[in-house]
Protein backbone atom coordinates (compact mmCIF):
# COMPACT_ATOMS: atom_id res chain seq x y z
CA UNK A 1 0.00 0.00 0.00
CA UNK A 2 1.18 3.47 -0.89
CA UNK A 3 0.11 7.01 -0.13
CA UNK A 4 -0.74 9.27 -3.06
CA UNK A 5 -0.41 12.70 -1.52
CA UNK A 6 -2.21 15.90 -2.41
CA UNK A 7 -0.29 19.17 -2.01
CA UNK A 8 -2.50 20.33 0.85
CA UNK A 9 -1.43 17.36 3.02
CA UNK A 10 2.24 16.99 2.06
CA UNK A 11 3.51 18.95 5.08
CA UNK A 12 1.31 17.10 7.58
CA UNK A 13 2.30 13.50 6.94
CA UNK A 14 3.77 11.47 9.78
CA UNK A 15 7.46 10.86 9.23
CA UNK A 16 8.25 7.92 7.01
CA UNK A 17 10.62 6.78 9.75
CA UNK A 18 7.60 6.18 12.01
CA UNK A 19 5.92 3.55 9.84
CA UNK A 20 5.97 1.47 6.70
CA UNK A 21 4.23 3.97 4.42
CA UNK A 22 5.61 4.47 0.93
CA UNK A 23 4.74 7.33 -1.41
CA UNK A 24 3.64 7.76 -5.00
CA UNK A 25 4.41 11.38 -5.83
CA UNK A 26 2.65 13.21 -8.65
CA UNK A 27 5.01 15.49 -10.60
CA UNK A 28 2.30 18.14 -10.36
CA UNK A 29 2.27 17.95 -6.56
CA UNK A 30 6.06 18.26 -6.68
CA UNK A 31 5.65 21.39 -8.83
CA UNK A 32 3.13 22.96 -6.43
CA UNK A 33 5.43 22.36 -3.45
CA UNK A 34 8.32 23.94 -5.35
CA UNK A 35 6.29 27.15 -5.70
CA UNK A 36 5.86 27.54 -1.94
CA UNK A 37 7.72 30.30 -0.14
CA UNK A 38 9.89 27.68 1.59
CA UNK A 39 9.53 24.14 0.21
CA UNK A 40 12.61 22.77 2.00
CA UNK A 41 10.88 21.55 5.23
CA UNK A 42 8.28 19.65 3.19
CA UNK A 43 10.97 18.08 1.03
CA UNK A 44 12.91 17.10 4.17
CA UNK A 45 9.79 15.24 5.37
CA UNK A 46 9.19 13.58 2.00
CA UNK A 47 12.78 12.31 1.91
CA UNK A 48 11.97 10.11 4.93
CA UNK A 49 9.77 7.98 2.64
CA UNK A 50 10.58 5.53 -0.11
CA UNK A 51 9.10 7.46 -3.03
CA UNK A 52 8.36 6.75 -6.66
CA UNK A 53 7.82 9.70 -8.99
CA UNK A 54 4.91 9.68 -11.41
CA UNK A 55 5.10 10.58 -15.07
CA UNK A 56 3.47 13.71 -16.41
CA UNK A 57 0.24 12.91 -18.24
CA UNK A 58 1.69 13.78 -21.65
CA UNK A 59 4.52 11.31 -21.10
CA UNK A 60 1.94 8.71 -20.07
CA UNK A 61 0.02 9.24 -23.31
CA UNK A 62 3.20 9.10 -25.38
CA UNK A 63 4.18 5.82 -23.71
CA UNK A 64 0.73 4.30 -24.27
CA UNK A 65 0.85 5.11 -27.98
CA UNK A 66 3.90 2.84 -28.33
CA UNK A 67 2.45 -0.11 -26.42
CA UNK A 68 0.32 -3.02 -27.55
CA UNK A 69 -3.07 -3.51 -25.85
CA UNK A 70 -1.56 -6.28 -23.72
CA UNK A 71 1.31 -4.01 -22.67
CA UNK A 72 -1.11 -1.17 -21.89
CA UNK A 73 -2.97 -3.39 -19.41
CA UNK A 74 0.29 -3.88 -17.45
CA UNK A 75 1.59 -0.29 -17.78
CA UNK A 76 2.64 1.66 -14.65
CA UNK A 77 2.87 5.49 -14.87
CA UNK A 78 6.11 5.94 -12.93
CA UNK A 79 9.55 7.11 -14.01
CA UNK A 80 11.99 4.25 -14.52
CA UNK A 81 15.72 4.85 -14.28
CA UNK A 82 17.34 5.03 -17.71
CA UNK A 83 14.05 5.16 -19.63
CA UNK A 84 13.69 7.87 -22.26
CA UNK A 85 10.94 10.40 -21.59
CA UNK A 86 10.00 13.88 -22.74
CA UNK A 87 10.92 15.21 -19.29
CA UNK A 88 14.10 14.57 -17.25
CA UNK A 89 12.69 12.84 -14.19
CA UNK A 90 16.06 12.23 -12.59
CA UNK A 91 16.55 16.02 -12.56
CA UNK A 92 13.07 16.44 -11.05
CA UNK A 93 13.88 13.92 -8.35
CA UNK A 94 16.88 16.01 -7.32
CA UNK A 95 14.50 18.82 -6.34
CA UNK A 96 13.67 16.80 -3.22
CA UNK A 97 17.28 17.21 -2.09
CA UNK A 98 17.55 20.90 -2.94
CA UNK A 99 15.47 23.04 -5.31
CA UNK A 100 17.38 24.83 -8.03
CA UNK A 101 16.29 27.72 -10.29
CA UNK A 102 15.53 25.33 -13.17
CA UNK A 103 13.15 23.40 -10.91
CA UNK A 104 11.24 26.60 -10.12
CA UNK A 105 11.08 27.52 -13.80
CA UNK A 106 9.63 24.10 -14.62
CA UNK A 107 7.10 24.39 -11.77
CA UNK A 108 5.91 27.80 -12.95
CA UNK A 109 5.44 26.45 -16.47
CA UNK A 110 3.33 23.59 -15.09
CA UNK A 111 1.18 25.94 -13.03
CA UNK A 112 0.60 28.32 -15.96
CA UNK A 113 -0.38 25.50 -18.31
CA UNK A 114 -2.74 24.02 -15.72
CA UNK A 115 -4.53 27.33 -15.18
CA UNK A 116 -4.87 27.72 -18.93
CA UNK A 117 -6.41 24.24 -19.08
CA UNK A 118 -8.81 24.99 -16.23
CA UNK A 119 -9.91 28.13 -18.01
CA UNK A 120 -11.04 25.93 -20.92
CA UNK A 121 -13.20 23.64 -18.79
CA UNK A 122 -16.33 25.76 -19.17
CA UNK A 123 -16.15 25.05 -22.91
CA UNK A 124 -15.51 21.36 -22.15
CA UNK A 125 -18.73 21.24 -20.12
CA UNK A 126 -20.58 22.83 -23.05
CA UNK A 127 -19.12 20.21 -25.41
CA UNK A 128 -20.31 17.44 -23.12
CA UNK A 129 -23.84 18.87 -23.08
CA UNK A 130 -23.77 19.15 -26.89
CA UNK A 131 -22.64 15.53 -27.06
CA UNK A 132 -25.74 14.57 -25.07
CA UNK A 133 -28.12 16.75 -27.08
CA UNK A 134 -26.84 15.23 -30.31
CA UNK A 135 -27.90 11.86 -28.94
CA UNK A 136 -31.32 13.04 -27.81
CA UNK A 137 -30.41 13.15 -24.12
CA UNK A 138 -30.30 16.88 -23.48
CA UNK A 139 -32.42 16.87 -20.33
CA UNK A 140 -31.45 13.68 -18.59
CA UNK A 141 -29.58 13.26 -15.30
CA UNK A 142 -27.31 10.50 -14.02
CA UNK A 143 -27.95 8.66 -10.76
CA UNK A 144 -24.59 6.93 -10.33
CA UNK A 145 -21.12 6.74 -11.78
CA UNK A 146 -21.91 3.22 -13.00
CA UNK A 147 -24.66 4.78 -15.14
CA UNK A 148 -22.24 7.41 -16.46
CA UNK A 149 -19.66 4.76 -17.34
CA UNK A 150 -22.20 2.55 -19.11
CA UNK A 151 -23.62 5.49 -21.07
CA UNK A 152 -20.38 7.22 -22.05
CA UNK A 153 -17.51 4.72 -22.33
CA UNK A 154 -18.90 1.63 -24.06
CA UNK A 155 -17.55 2.38 -27.55
CA UNK A 156 -14.70 4.40 -29.10
CA UNK A 157 -17.19 7.01 -30.33
CA UNK A 158 -18.76 7.46 -26.88
CA UNK A 159 -17.76 10.60 -25.00
CA UNK A 160 -15.08 8.99 -22.81
CA UNK A 161 -14.09 6.60 -25.58
CA UNK A 162 -13.36 9.50 -27.92
CA UNK A 163 -11.46 11.35 -25.15
CA UNK A 164 -9.24 8.30 -24.56
CA UNK A 165 -8.56 7.55 -28.22
CA UNK A 166 -8.01 11.21 -29.16
CA UNK A 167 -5.71 11.78 -26.17
CA UNK A 168 -3.45 8.86 -26.99
CA UNK A 169 -3.42 9.42 -30.76
CA UNK A 170 -3.33 13.23 -30.47
CA UNK A 171 -6.50 13.49 -32.51
CA UNK A 172 -5.28 10.92 -35.04
CA UNK A 173 -1.92 12.63 -35.61
CA UNK A 174 -0.05 9.99 -33.55
CA UNK A 175 -0.20 6.30 -34.42
CA UNK A 176 -1.10 3.70 -31.81
CA UNK A 177 -0.93 -0.08 -31.76
CA UNK A 178 -4.28 -1.82 -32.06
CA UNK A 179 -7.64 -0.45 -33.15
CA UNK A 180 -9.74 2.11 -31.24
CA UNK A 181 -11.89 -0.57 -29.57
CA UNK A 182 -8.81 -2.49 -28.39
CA UNK A 183 -7.23 0.73 -27.16
CA UNK A 184 -10.32 1.71 -25.16
CA UNK A 185 -10.66 -1.71 -23.54
CA UNK A 186 -6.97 -1.89 -22.64
CA UNK A 187 -6.88 1.60 -21.11
CA UNK A 188 -9.97 1.05 -18.96
CA UNK A 189 -8.55 -2.32 -17.84
CA UNK A 190 -5.37 -0.68 -16.54
CA UNK A 191 -5.82 0.16 -12.87
CA UNK A 192 -3.83 3.40 -13.13
CA UNK A 193 -4.77 4.89 -16.49
CA UNK A 194 -8.34 3.63 -16.16
CA UNK A 195 -8.67 5.64 -12.95
CA UNK A 196 -7.34 8.75 -14.66
CA UNK A 197 -10.00 8.68 -17.35
CA UNK A 198 -12.81 7.58 -15.04
CA UNK A 199 -11.97 10.52 -12.77
CA UNK A 200 -12.12 12.81 -15.81
CA UNK A 201 -15.56 11.47 -16.73
CA UNK A 202 -16.85 12.02 -13.18
CA UNK A 203 -15.41 15.53 -13.23
CA UNK A 204 -17.01 16.39 -16.59
CA UNK A 205 -20.40 15.18 -15.32
CA UNK A 206 -19.99 17.27 -12.16
CA UNK A 207 -19.05 20.51 -13.91
CA UNK A 208 -21.88 19.90 -16.42
CA UNK A 209 -24.25 19.59 -13.43
CA UNK A 210 -25.71 16.34 -14.71
CA UNK A 211 -25.86 14.34 -11.47
CA UNK A 212 -29.30 13.87 -9.97
CA UNK A 213 -27.65 14.30 -6.59
CA UNK A 214 -26.97 18.05 -6.53
CA UNK A 215 -24.25 17.57 -3.90
CA UNK A 216 -22.13 15.95 -6.61
CA UNK A 217 -22.35 18.93 -8.98
CA UNK A 218 -19.96 21.89 -8.94
CA UNK A 219 -18.63 24.61 -11.23
CA UNK A 220 -15.14 24.81 -12.73
CA UNK A 221 -13.01 27.81 -11.89
CA UNK A 222 -10.43 29.39 -14.22
CA UNK A 223 -8.49 30.60 -11.16
CA UNK A 224 -8.14 27.19 -9.43
CA UNK A 225 -5.80 24.41 -10.55
CA UNK A 226 -8.13 21.41 -10.68
CA UNK A 227 -5.73 19.61 -13.03
CA UNK A 228 -3.51 18.35 -10.20
CA UNK A 229 -6.51 16.86 -8.37
CA UNK A 230 -8.08 15.34 -11.50
CA UNK A 231 -4.85 13.50 -12.29
CA UNK A 232 -4.01 12.19 -8.79
CA UNK A 233 -6.03 8.96 -9.28
CA UNK A 234 -3.60 8.10 -12.10
CA UNK A 235 -0.94 7.29 -9.51
CA UNK A 236 -3.12 5.12 -7.22
CA UNK A 237 -3.04 1.32 -7.34
CA UNK A 238 -5.63 -0.95 -5.79
CA UNK A 239 -5.36 -0.64 -2.01
CA UNK A 240 -3.64 2.77 -2.03
CA UNK A 241 -4.80 5.83 -0.11
CA UNK A 242 -5.17 9.29 -1.65
CA UNK A 243 -4.24 11.70 1.13
CA UNK A 244 -6.19 14.93 0.70
CA UNK A 245 -8.48 17.38 2.44
CA UNK A 246 -9.99 18.56 -0.85
CA UNK A 247 -13.69 17.70 -0.83
CA UNK A 248 -14.01 17.67 -4.61
CA UNK A 249 -11.18 15.17 -4.99
CA UNK A 250 -12.61 13.01 -2.20
CA UNK A 251 -15.97 13.10 -4.00
CA UNK A 252 -14.46 12.06 -7.34
CA UNK A 253 -12.60 9.14 -5.76
CA UNK A 254 -15.72 7.97 -3.94
CA UNK A 255 -17.70 8.14 -7.20
CA UNK A 256 -15.25 6.16 -9.32
CA UNK A 257 -14.42 3.67 -6.54
CA UNK A 258 -17.77 2.54 -5.10
CA UNK A 259 -16.12 -0.69 -3.90
CA UNK A 260 -13.35 1.22 -2.10
CA UNK A 261 -10.37 -0.24 -3.97
CA UNK A 262 -8.83 3.23 -3.53
CA UNK A 263 -9.94 5.46 -0.67
CA UNK A 264 -9.16 8.96 0.58
CA UNK A 265 -8.08 10.12 4.00
CA UNK A 266 -6.40 13.07 5.68
CA UNK A 267 -2.85 13.05 6.96
CA UNK A 268 -4.08 13.16 10.56
CA UNK A 269 -5.89 9.84 9.97
CA UNK A 270 -2.52 8.12 9.45
CA UNK A 271 -1.24 8.82 12.94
Amino acid sequence: MRLVIDTNQASFLPSGEEGSWRLSLSPYVLAEILLRFDPVPTFHLLRTFETRLGLETLDVLLQLAHLSPQEIRAFEPFAAFGQQYRQNYEAMRKALKGPRPEHITWARHIKDSHLQYCGSLVETAKQFRRHLRDRGKGGYKLSSFEDALAEHSSTPDSFLGSVIVDSITNGGRRSAKGGPAQLLEAVLSNQYVGRLFRAQLAYYVSISRLWKNQDWNFDPSPTLDDMTDITLPLYAADGDLVVTQDRRLALLVSLIEPEGRVRTCKACDLR
